[in-house]
């Protein structure tokens, strides 16, 4: 592969345990200033270009496996002014074994396609921000503005993108037929287009990194605008790591496309783990996931407020999985507010998700008639696809709030469906626990359920209850 630079990823060497995202406030303003990132490049004294070990992942080398050549873009005829686009010295000079340092500066990239990129990369200098801003208005571009394709070992790190204008902004889509890292990228300002990043690893046995993108969505209710989209043909494996999206219409991490959907399962099936971070107030899901295998683990969704929506097309979810089966939720935050817009729920099967596993997760469910667990009934599709049945199973999974009506748990024909050393606790009025519907073989272990309805309800259902006690 070449470009160590990866070994910040599970998979490629040991690196430093991440801390669990928080749900500390940052305003739109303090973004737009704090200075904390990630960096690649130093220049010394006689200007010599060197890679500080510091900015890079645990057991990096200081330069990167296949750099052989590090060059200053504005040395190399880039404009820092952002007056002239840099495409022309982008394609020139992006070519494998270069790295391409950014200096302080704007830089202007109009429409830029590249493809067959090999052990290259592009990175801010030590200390700085260099920003890419788009070269035509995004009613002009279109929504496709950086796209990289067959790439294998790249490395993109530490560029913010400028759309503060009100008709620019443009979507980052790398696709991969070899490793590659995105990190350390803040957006400025809020999405006009549909889509804000795509990342594809198109081989079963390479990798993705996709570490620290800030992104604050749209401002237009009528916008149906992507976070990240991992399209279906996806077939290796992409880490999504401390990344914080918010307000986005259509989904914040949009990644079930590898496992099909609709009832065909003709995506790719690559994997996607989303491992801690902050999604906010994103419509339809916080957290999207739907191939064999994929993850979530260590992250926080809260949604206070009505997220931005087309037309009759608000449903707010926290994670969702939606396709192929045996993801794991694992160690997570979610939290709806009594303020939170309407929706299936905090957690949500989808009926083109099979079995899936739950476990140490809090759910705070404050908002009316929003369950905190929903897991419908599968399609044919899911029955015929699986050996095994549907069920879901939730092993210390904690259901806190203040939610009245309908139930905080519904459960649709998945036999074998677990429930062990979970509590359930809502307050409000008329509130059941547990509803099982046609489901079979379910049991609950050491699960204790305080409503103010009717704790469980079984409609056709067998539903064994035990506990240590007994």
């Amino acid at each position: 592969m070449g470009v160590g630079v990866l070994s910040g990823c599970p998979g490629f060497g040991d690196s430093t345990e991440t801390p669990r995202a928080t749900e500390t406030e940052t305003t739109e303003a303090d973004q737009e200033t704090q200075t904390d990132r990630g960096t690649v490049m130093d220049t010394d004294e006689s200007g010599t270009k060197q890679v500080p070990t510091s900015a890079l992942p645990e057991g990096v080398p200081a330069v990167p496996d296949g750099f052989d050549d590090v060059i200053n873009v504005v040395d190399a005829g880039a404009d820092p002014t952002g007056e002239e686009p840099i495409d022309q010295m982008l394609g020139d000079r992006l070519g494998e074994g270069t790295l391409l340092v950014f200096p302080q500066g704007r830089y202007k990239i109009s429409k830029l396609r590249l493809s067959d990129l090999e052990n290259t990369g592009m990175v801010a200098a030590s200390g700085t921000e260099p920003v890419l801003v788009p070269g035509e208005p995004a009613s002009v571009q279109g929504p496709r503005w950086i796209w990289l394709s067959e790439v294998s070992g790249f490395l993109f790190d530490g560029l913010d993108f400028d759309f503060r204008d009100p008709d620019s902004s443009g979507r980052l889509m790398i696709t991969g037929l070899g490793d590659f890292a995105v990190r350390n990228i803040r957006v400025r300002g809020r999405y006009v287009t549909p889509s804000a990043f795509r990342f594809d690893v198109r081989h079963p046995d390479q990798s993705a990194l996709i570490e620290n993108v800030t992104a604050l969505g749209t401002n237009q209710p009528a916008a149906k605008t992507t976070g990240i989209y991992i399209g279906r043909l996806h077939a290796g494996e992409i880490f999504i790591r401390n990344c914080r999206l918010e307000n986005f219409p259509d989904n914040g991490v949009y990644a079930s496309p590898p496992g099909g959907h609709g009832g065909d399962f003709d995506g790719k099936n690559g994997v996607v783990h989303v491992e801690g971070g902050m999604y906010k107030n994103n419509n339809i899901a916080n957290v999207r996931l739907g191939s064999t295998g994929s993850t979530a683990r260590n992250v926080s969704v809260v949604v206070d407020t009505v997220p931005p929506h087309p037309p009759n097309s608000l449903n707010v979810r926290g994670i969702r999985l939606r396709g192929k089966s045996g993801q794991i939720v694992e160690n997570c935050s979610v939290r709806f507010s009594s303020n939170a817009g309407r929706g299936f729920g905090g957690v949500v099967l989808h009926r083109d998700n099979g079995s899936a596993t739950i476990r140490n997760t809090d759910i705070q469910m404050d908002r009316d008639g929003v369950p905190a667990i929903a897991a419908a009934q599968p399609s044919a599709t899911v029955h015929e696809d699986q050996s095994k049945p549907a069920g879901a199973t939730f092993a210390g999974v904690r259901i806190t709030g203040t939610a009245g009506q309908k139930t905080a748990v519904s459960i649709a024909h998945r036999d074998q469906t677990r429930f062990r050393d979970c509590s359930i606790s809502q307050s409000g009025a008329d509130r059941d626990g547990i509803v099982f519907r046609h489901s079979q073989n379910c049991l609950m272990s050491n699960t204790a359920i305080s409503v103010t309805g009717t704790p469980i309800k079984a409609y056709e259902s067998d539903v064994t209850r035990h506990s240590d006690d007994d």
